[in-house]
């Protein structure tokens, strides 16, 4: 089995034979045009508590205030919850729940969203100090030295993008643990982020977890210099032609067609990339290809640290309070990093992947597929799939049983493509979190909708 980190335990499982792994469909509305923010967990009561002097639900007056702030109608629902996340970190000891949010989380929360941006915001909550603590840590590959746009939550997206606010902030990774890590304020002349009654978040600029992938550029590629100027630009790993004792991670050639062809570390052509021709293609748009590339790599590779540190080991029994396995339709039960050889079905579900908590406490499961054409997709029904602990009284099993089916994409079908691979990514953690930072479109592509075909059976 492979392990995210210290709060976080993954599993892969390769599904060859077949594609786009999706959960079965058990909703009457079609998620892609609805969306549903739930006040807590199936294993959790809603509370409500005195608020301005009043009586209020939680959730009711946190959203009140949400879209009170600017452009908050037009906001996605995806940084309502973010907004919504962070403040109930802030509440934790008074609040003991968490929101959930299901279906389409890209649209706006009245109509079209104010912004098309792609970019995931990530929480930040205030500590007791008024330090800064951005709500991703290494599970999510966040690394020391990640740089981050910070800006009010009061702030439109579109004005964000523009870079003419006068209160957006630049910050710095500092620390990381499991799910978190602290930030500094690097820009110490601009506004200062401890004003108390300010609520921030955090959109990536450069992330170093994306050198451990070194690209390599054949010496035919012109003009190079101004090539490696952009990668670098992009926090983009360059393997130089001096570096013997280490393996590129992606190399770029020009081929006998004059199309640039990326090969994988063992000198294999990638599959399923735009075509790219010299002469024809930017530096920007070949970096938006080889950063996508690398950002794939990343999520694949993000596994549990080895247990080295004295605070690491006493996390161990973590990695023992839960199972997780793929049954086939045969009943071939398959752990975790076992390859699985299914068919394609566009009716039947090809196999059923089964959590079982042990312990005593709530997990929170996170499943994500890999696809052939580079697209890291949630596959669940919701933020999170809550595992509450076995409960005969509440009538909780202790284990979640989700069938899903898979499907050859058609763009693939249309070349003559009779099998591919895809990479079940499963997150179990502790406590509630978002991996949406991991999610990834289409390779040359905008951020994917939630399909009706990816909800729960």
């Amino acid at each position: 089995m492979e392990f995210g980190n210290n709060d976080t335990e993954e599993v892969e499982a390769i599904a060859s034979g077949d594609r786009d792994a999706s959960m079965r469909l058990n909703w009457l509305i079609n998620p892609t045009g609805y969306s549903i923010l739930a006040a807590c967990g199936p294993h959790e009561e809603g509370f409500e508590s005195e608020f301005e002097g009043e009586t209020r639900g939680a959730v009711s007056h946190l959203l009140l205030k949400a879209l009170q702030e600017r452009g908050g109608l037009g906001k996605r629902l995806q940084d309502i919850y973010a907004y919504l996340q962070a403040k109930f970190k802030d509440y934790s000891r008074v609040l003991q729940q968490n929101p959930v949010l299901y279906g389409n989380k890209r649209q706006g929360f009245f109509g079209y969203a104010s912004s098309d941006t792609t970019t995931v915001a990530v929480p930040i909550v205030r500590g007791p100090d008024s330090s800064l603590q951005l709500q991703a840590g290494q599970a999510h590959g966040i690394s020391c030295g990640d740089r981050f746009t910070l800006y009010p939550v009061s702030e439109t997206e579109s004005n964000n993008n523009s870079g003419t606010r006068d209160d957006r902030l630049l910050g710095r990774v500092i620390g990381v643990s499991a799910l978190t890590s602290q930030l500094e304020q690097v820009d110490t002349a601009a506004p200062n982020t401890s004003h108390a009654e300010t609520r921030w978040l955090a959109r990536p600029l450069t992330r170093c977890s994306l050198q451990r992938f070194p690209i390599q550029l054949s010496p035919d590629i012109l003009p190079r210099e101004s090539w490696l100027t952009a990668m670098k630009e992009r926090s983009l790993g360059i393997h130089g032609d001096s570096d013997s004792g280490s393996t590129a991670s992606f190399r770029v050639e020009l081929n006998s067609n004059k199309e640039y062809e990326i090969q994988d570390e063992s000198g294999q052509k990638l599959a399923n990339l735009p075509l790219m021709l010299q002469g024809e293609t930017e530096a920007g748009y070949f970096c938006d290809v080889i950063e996508h590339l690398a950002r794939f790599a990343l999520v694949k590779q993000l596994t549990r640290p080895s247990m080295e540190e004295p605070e690491e080991r006493a996390a161990e029994p973590f990695a023992t309070s839960f199972s997780i396995q793929i049954v086939t339709r045969s009943g071939t039960v398959v752990d975790a990093g076992c390859p699985v050889q299914v068919h394609h079905s566009e009716k039947q579900w090809t196999f059923e992947l089964r959590v079982e908590n042990k312990g005593d406490k709530a997990l929170y499961l996170y499943v994500y597929d890999m696809e052939p054409l580079w697209q890291v997709n949630g596959i669940g029904f919701g933020t999170y799939q809550v595992v509450p602990p076995r409960d005969d009284d509440r009538r909780f099993s202790g284990t979640v049983k989700k069938k899903l089916k898979t499907m050859i994409p058609a763009e693939m079908l249309a070349e003559g493509h009779r099998q591919c691979e895809d990479i079940i990514k499963v997150f179990v953690t502790s406590q509630p979190t978002s991996f949406d930072t991991l999610e990834l479109p289409i390779i040359g592509g905008v951020a994917p909708e939630k399909k009706t075909s990816s909800r729960i059976s």
